[in-house]
């Protein structure tokens, strides 16, 4: 009997965080006018004296990844990060946290603090303003103007369901918190459109929808729970994933419901609340 992840104890330790206070709980997703509006590719030039001259970001979802070009087109430095919308007043605010520097100069860094800025959001021009916010004032004040790529859609398309995921998947290794776990009952992860099911030794466990988003690998994945049999508080909430497929193998990295961020890589280590699980796509002969 094959060892594979012990999904109970995932969404048992989910429901578990989710009965903290308020202050844990994942902030609510911004409005869907605002997020489409930031979405697609974005460019800018920099004047002779910095270390890159051109700069493209490419916001999917509520992900964005920054790369940094020198004068001979070479990468000086690219980096992902996840950001949140809101707005005060009138006033749009982006804040982003969670940056890990996966190119360049630098790369392998990870800075999960979150900072803030004001921007404008047209479908032209993306315009960020820094040192206006509360707690920034020794902070001088700069703008940044950002032109929509001309390869860019006008309108950007808001994530859909990644189909390299469609089908069944068999998982044959876990691990939390760097830590193999073992179980020997029977799984399936099921995903067909935008659906998500766990089967456990042929009963359903879990049900949800999930989107994915970001070409860049690892992609992002959050998967909304409608229905778990074990842990009925955790209908609705979201676990915050990365993912990557190769041919026939699926590695699929989430936090807990309360984690704020997703995971920046696919491996899970000591203190972090994070869970990695590997599958293979189910043959026609298993089914």
């Amino acid at each position: 009997m094959r060892p594979v992840v012990c999904f109970g104890l995932l969404f048992a330790a989910a429901c578990a965080c989710g009965a903290g206070g308020a202050k844990d709980a994942a902030p609510k997703d911004p409005s869907a006018a605002d997020l489409l509006a930031v979405q697609g590719r974005w460019e800018r030039e920099e004047p002779s004296g910095n270390p890159y001259r051109r700069a493209v970001k490419e916001v999917k979802g509520q992900e964005e990844v920054v790369t940094y070009y020198k004068a001979d087109g070479s990468v000086w430095r690219a980096h992902r990060a996840q950001f949140n919308l809101s707005r005060s007043g009138e006033v749009k605010v982006f804040t982003f946290s969670n940056v890990q520097i996966i190119d360049g100069d630098g790369k392998g860094t990870r800075i999960p603090q979150g900072r803030s800025y004001i921007y404008v959001a047209t479908d032209k021009l993306f315009k960020e303003v820094s040192g206006f916010l509360p707690g920034q004032e020794a902070q001088a004040p700069s703008v940044l103007v950002w032109n929509r790529a001309k390869d860019d859609q006008k309108v950007a398309m808001l994530p859909a369901p990644d189909p390299r995921l469609q089908g069944v998947w068999v998982p044959y290794h876990s691990e939390e918190g760097g830590v193999d776990q073992k179980d020997q009952r029977n799984y399936l992860v099921k995903f067909q459109g935008d659906r998500f099911e766990v089967v456990r030794d042929g009963d359903l466990m879990l049900r949800g929808r999930f989107i994915t988003y970001t070409a860049r690998e690892p992609r992002r994945i959050d998967i909304t729970m409608e229905q778990d049999v074990d842990n009925p508080a955790n209908a609705g909430k979201t676990l915050k994933g990365i993912y990557m497929v190769k041919d026939n193998e699926l590695r699929w990295c989430t936090g807990t419901t309360v984690a704020p961020q997703p995971p920046t890589e696919l491996v899970t280590r000591e203190g972090e609340p994070f869970m990695l699980v590997a599958m293979r796509r189910q043959k026609a002969r298993e089914g």
